[in-house]
């Protein structure tokens, strides 16, 4: 039997897209991934779309699956040709491809144009479509009635619901483990700070306000690479604020912290979130998108990052809850074997 060949075409290296294509060599199948980095250049941009169209022209007739992580204008073309070819064509949303926050200016769905109408032509050659959390295919009225953010791809797209599949990514506990007991009175929140608007997006303010309520708690932020977070007035004394730190950092760092915060605006299944929680952190965070399934019942949970003062009196009572529960659910519900099993289907295997 031949080896079955996969294009895996994604905008950005993240960690997630890294695990799929190694988890797709795992399984015995050849994987070309194909990277479109996202540019405001238009001749840059130009260039880099036709490169794409070559490399797709080379391989997709010997292909017998793409996958395309995210619809936008890396997707069109590849999908286009995979109807061409009549190749089976999947593509995974996670988060930015199904919302639309216009008070923060996020989302594919946030205005009309050439980016919406890509995507809406993607999701439409496309002939399945996985989501990491139920929240992108039905919607979160909790963001809507609150920061009235519209989401979930149903919302725009209803004729999409029969090849619209909650499939979540998944974690390696054997790797995201606690590697010492934690510090008492201690918390830490994660994010790829790479502007105002993400500060904003990830909660960091409130993070921020959190610890000036408690000054007798320690309080980390990492992944300001960019200094953005420093830069940011009346920083109190008991946050210490890293760049981008390493996975084995990063356990480490998960490890000795009590509690983690997720404060998002938006979210799909937060990778960090999980990743702390099967270190050991208690979760606490905002109920908005993926993050309430992923905590469930081991940590707090509030109805608005802005109430400082509810949020305190949470933390306060952080010690009620079991630090075993987090890193036990992680591993039932979000075990990177489910996703395998997912992706081995998907490629009939």
């Amino acid at each position: 039997m031949p080896t079955p060949k996969c294009l895996l075409i994604y905008p950005e290296e993240n960690t997630f897209v890294l695990k799929d294509i190694i988890a797709i060599q795992n399984l015995g199948a050849q994987v070309i991934p194909l990277q479109n980095k996202p540019t405001k250049n238009p001749i840059l941009f130009t260039y880099r779309q036709f490169l794409l169209g070559v490399a797709v022209l080379q391989h997709m007739p010997t292909s017998q699956q793409l996958i395309c992580w995210f619809a936008d204008y890396h997707s069109l073309v590849p999908l286009l040709l995979a109807r061409f070819w009549k190749r089976n064509s999947l593509v995974i949303v996670g988060g930015f491809d199904a919302v639309s926050d216009r008070a923060n200016k996020y989302g594919i769905f946030r205005k009309k144009g050439v980016r919406q109408w890509v995507a809406r032509w993607s999701f439409r050659l496309a002939k399945r479509i996985w989501v990491v959390d139920a929240s992108l295919r039905e919607g979160c009225p909790f963001a809507k009635e609150r920061d009235a953010i519209e989401s979930g791809l149903l919302y725009w797209m209803p004729s999409l619901a029969n090849k619209i599949e909650v499939v979540p990514t998944g974690y390696d506990p054997d790797f995201w483990k606690p590697m010492r007991p934690p510090q008492k009175s201690t918390m830490i929140t994660v994010a790829s700070i790479s502007s105002r608007q993400v500060i904003t997006r990830k909660g960091i303010l409130s993070f921020i306000e959190l610890a000036k309520a408690t000054p007798n708690w320690s309080f980390t932020i990492v992944g300001d690479a960019k200094g953005l977070v420093t830069q940011l007035p009346g920083l109190p004394e008991n946050v210490t604020v890293m760049g981008r730190k390493s996975k084995m950092e990063l356990v480490e760092l998960y490890s000795k912290s009590q509690v983690y915060f997720q404060a998002s605006r938006i979210e799909g299944l937060p990778n960090v979130l999980c990743e702390a929680m099967l270190c050991g952190c208690i979760p606490m965070g905002q109920k908005t998108f993926g993050i309430p399934e992923a905590i469930g019942p081991t940590g707090p949970l509030f109805d608005n990052r802005n109430d400082i003062e509810s949020i305190q009196k949470q933390l306060l009572e952080i010690n009620q809850f079991n630090s075993e529960a987090p890193r036990e659910r992680i591993i039932d519900k979000y075990h990177q074997e489910k996703r395998k099993i997912k992706l081995k289907q998907l490629l009939n295997l």
